[in-house]
């Protein structure tokens, strides 16, 4: 009976530090993924949480191809994420359709080595510079006028591995490139596209990239 009672108390004493080790492994996770290298960016590992990367607008240089939707959510907290970590998932799945129709999935982001860009959807090229924020992994977006119509500078939220990279602007400001582009293509924008970007606050909607050629200093 007590040799029982001994290996009853071994087991949960285990359970525990496993548990504890569990927490922390999660932990470190959550404050390390951003900086890492390889496998896929935050966004796949938790969907919607926003990880500041250490990164520079050299580092973002190539020839990106956008996939579909990227999207994250600012807020403090980790239950605030979280949450929109389940919302991010849901709302990805609604949003790419539209991606497809006006011609963001597929669209193409080049950065070059002397900061500038160019951002082309379907027929329409949108170009301007890109400057880097002291917070990390955040830039901004210089968008040049294009048919009368200025951008202005767009904060922009970046989370890159070695060949991804998600490109996120503020829903407003996404709204403002696909009117842009759909005026240029003579292609409405639906209304409820319009309506999911408006329906969560702190929302940034942009690109989940993949890189198809690289571009080096000359």
């Amino acid at each position: 009976m007590k040799g029982i009672k001994r290996l009853i108390i071994i087991f949960i004493a285990l359970a525990v530090c496993t548990n504890l080790t569990n927490a922390q492994s999660l932990k470190d996770l959550l404050g390390k993924v951003g900086n890492s290298s390889s496998g896929s960016t935050v966004g796949n590992v938790l969907q919607g949480l926003f990880s500041s990367s250490n990164i520079s607008v050299e580092d973002m240089t190539g020839v990106w191809k956008a996939e579909g939707s990227a999207v994250c959510f600012q807020g403090e907290g980790f239950l605030k994420q979280a949450g929109g970590a389940a919302a991010s998932a849901t709302l990805k799945k609604k949003l790419d359709p539209y991606y497809q129709k006006y011609g963001l999935t597929g669209a193409t982001l080049t950065i070059h080595t002397d900061s500038k860009f160019e951002l082309k959807i379907k027929k329409v090229t949108l170009k301007g510079t890109i400057t880097q924020s002291s917070e990390k992994g955040i830039f901004y977006f210089n968008f040049e006028v294009f048919n009368k119509v200025n951008l202005g500078k767009v904060k922009t939220y970046v989370q890159k591995t070695s060949r991804t990279m998600d490109v996120m602007f503020d829903a407003t400001k996404l709204m403002q490139i696909v009117s842009t582009v759909g005026k240029a293509t003579n292609i409405s924008v639906a209304n409820t596209f319009a309506n999911l970007l408006s329906q969560y606050k702190g929302l940034c909607v942009g690109f989940s990239t993949n890189l198809t050629q690289t571009i080096t200093n000359k």
